[in-house]
């Protein structure tokens, strides 16, 4: 969202670890939310949908 309201292409990078085995993991990620990790396995990955006008609780978390 950032990326578009600032008119240009914006990447992240979300380093990590498996919560089942402790390996480390990192996920690159555009302004368009396509990833991509080097690991073996595929991380699950969501993007959670959440209207921000009507949100009641402090978080997207605590909304769910």
């Amino acid at each position: 969202m950032q990326g578009q309201l600032q008119g240009r292409p914006l990447t992240g990078a979300i380093h990590t670890s498996c919560a089942c085995c402790g390996e480390d993991m990192c996920i690159d990620f555009d302004a368009e939310l396509n990833y991509h990790s080097q690991q073996a396995t595929v991380p699950l990955i969501s993007t959670p949908v959440v209207n921000i006008k009507k949100l009641n609780a402090p978080n997207i978390i605590d909304d769910f």
